[in-house]
């Protein structure tokens, strides 16, 4: 468990906690810019309904969202992610905000599928050794498929934004040609091939392959689905 409970050091500052299902949230980051907090966490309480909804329960009783500073990228764990956050722009530039809440949205949907919801690879880890996976792309592409439902759900974007989004997932798969040479099974096994910091570049594609690609297998078999039944929209 120590392994997945990171810590934060410093001169860092917390955001009002918010409370969902019976338990606590909280948000400390590192080097944060001023912006509307009781906005922001606003909205984080909704993304962080719109999700434990889908699922239908919360399988913890307090959550940290650990912000970085400046940079990129996060990491989920069991009851935090942390992740890369300033706040800065959140209150003058909508694109950037809204990309921020869902990049904060996927991580924490991770900690039901990837942390709890898992490929046998992913958990408990063997640390001696590599712990690769065929199955990273349900991990990675189901996270994505639900992020603008939950989005939806939490009143941050309307149902046009979910359809754009999903066709330019579509466009982005059949635009690869990736998609011919390797299987989303090899993409996901290769995805660490060269370690955390080689190959940086070759990585993102594959992880981007693993992501848009995987996202569009439940997207194609939900749409049957949800033409029969209630709308999602």
């Amino acid at each position: 468990m120590l392994y997945d409970s990171p810590i934060l050091v410093g001169s860092l500052r917390e955001l009002p906690s918010i409370e969902v299902g019976g338990a606590q949230h909280r948000f400390i980051g590192y080097q944060m810019a001023q912006f509307d907090t009781k906005s922001f966490i606003g909205d984080l309480e909704r993304i962080v309904r719109s999700a434990s909804d889908i699922i239908g329960e919360i399988p913890y009783d307090r959550y940290n969202f650990l912000g970085l500073g400046m940079g990129n990228r996060g990491s989920e764990q069991l009851n935090s992610t942390a992740i890369a956050f300033t706040g800065e722009r959140l209150d003058i530039d909508p694109e950037n905000r809204l990309r921020t809440l869902a990049f904060l949205e996927h991580e924490y949907f991770h900690h039901y599928n990837v942390k709890r919801i898992r490929p046998i690879e992913l958990g408990p880890f063997d640390y001696s050794r590599p712990n690769r996976t065929n199955g990273l792309w349900p991990s990675e592409g189901l996270t994505v498929y639900y992020e603008n439902i939950i989005l939806k759900g939490a009143g941050l974007i309307g149902p046009v934004q979910v359809l754009e989004d999903w066709e330019n997932t579509i466009q982005g798969y059949e635009n690869n040609a990736g998609r011919k040479k390797q299987t989303l099974a090899q993409s996901s096994w290769n995805t660490w091939e060269d370690g955390p910091f080689e190959g940086v570049a070759k990585r993102y594609l594959i992880m981007k392959r693993v992501r848009s690609s995987g996202c569009c297998l439940p997207l194609l078999s939900a749409m049957p689905v949800r033409t029969r039944g209630p709308s999602m929209m």
